[in-house]
């Protein structure tokens, strides 16, 4: 069980950091080069790398006891960790944070960072992201535990 545990939190946060690099590097690129339709092209991206996700579920193991805890809890911890760990190592922390980025960018939201409730907000929907990411994951594992 212990097993199962660690596979299903260490492939969750590989898949969360996986979906999120591609979110921001396919979502940069949109923005730069359609911006006038860019908001819903972020969010049919944000749905492909759910179905992804989803995929990527079915091959992590689900039992109710584990599920929730190892797929979506852990993962978004150890992706804040990480972004913690980003303030020594810079790479790091852009790399869990850009999502966020992504979807200011994408839906016109305020940049400035500095200003208490934009920061609020910035790392909310950093936060949701990753969450609604975990949750793709944890609905592949639900579904292929409910086929067998």
């Amino acid at each position: 069980m212990l097993k199962r545990f660690i596979t299903n939190t260490l492939w969750s946060t590989l898949a969360l950091l996986m979906m999120s690099v591609l979110f921001t590097l396919s979502g940069f690129f949109i923005l730069e080069q359609i911006k006038p339709v860019a908001g819903s092209l972020i969010i049919a991206l944000f749905c492909v790398l759910l179905f992804i996700g989803c995929l990527i579920g079915q091959r992590l193991h689900f039992s109710k006891s584990l599920s929730f805890v190892s797929i979506i809890i852990l993962p978004v911890i150890l992706c804040a960790v990480l972004f913690l760990l980003g303030l020594a190592v810079p790479f790091i922390g852009y790399m869990v944070q850009y999502p966020s980025a992504v979807w200011s960018e994408a839906f016109g939201l305020s940049a400035d960072y500095m200003n208490e409730p934009d920061a609020f907000r910035y790392y909310a929907v950093l936060i949701i992201h990753y969450l609604i990411s975990a949750l793709s994951l944890f609905i592949g594992a639900y579904k292929k535990h409910r086929e067998n």
